[in-house]
């Protein structure tokens, strides 16, 4: 499947020769992608605080197309500092991948269901799961939405919103 790529990165959005370069490699080693094949991502609102509970070499990719396109983004290593950060910053929505070291992902949303404090910010699991039992196992354990890695940019960036947008 051919992707299209952004044709907005640009100097004057404040990336430089070097950014933009990288930026663009690691999407396309992240996907597997030739160097005829480009991808779209188009422009959406500003929000801010996503907090990000992924492995690094996801979550590098995640952040750099997340603050691309303009979001603030919150990072943690593990979920035992990604439920602290939930708690004191308030994020508006958590990334949360479900193999993360130390407690996992699915541990680590029941502790957020189970504050006040967390229990209402969207939670998108991010996973290279791909079976159908494992979505359903993750979506029943009470993730607002799924998300395959690799990731497909487009449908990533429309979770994202719909999350935001059912989130009020």
């Amino acid at each position: 499947k051919v992707r299209h790529l952004v044709p907005m990165l640009s100097l004057s959005n404040g990336f430089s020769d070097a950014d933009v370069t990288g930026f663009v490699g690691r999407i396309r080693r992240f996907l597997k992608l030739g160097d005829d094949q480009v991808i779209d991502i188009t422009a959406e609102p500003k929000i801010d605080g996503l907090s990000i509970a992924l492995r690094y070499e996801n979550r590098k990719l995640v952040r750099d197309v997340l603050q691309f396109k303009g979001y603030q983004t919150i990072e943690s290593e593990n979920a035992e500092d990604a439920i602290r950060l939930a708690k004191e910053q308030r994020p508006a929505l958590i990334l949360m991948d479900i193999q993360l070291p130390g407690m996992n992902g699915m541990e680590a949303l029941a502790q957020l269901r189970g504050d006040p404090r967390t229990r209402d910010i969207p939670v998108i699991a991010v996973t290279a799961s791909a079976m159908t039992h494992d979505r359903k196992k993750i979506m029943a354990a009470g993730f607002d939405d799924y998300q395959r890695k690799p990731l497909d940019i487009k449908e990533f960036l429309s979770a994202i919103q719909r999350a935001l947008r059912a989130a009020g």
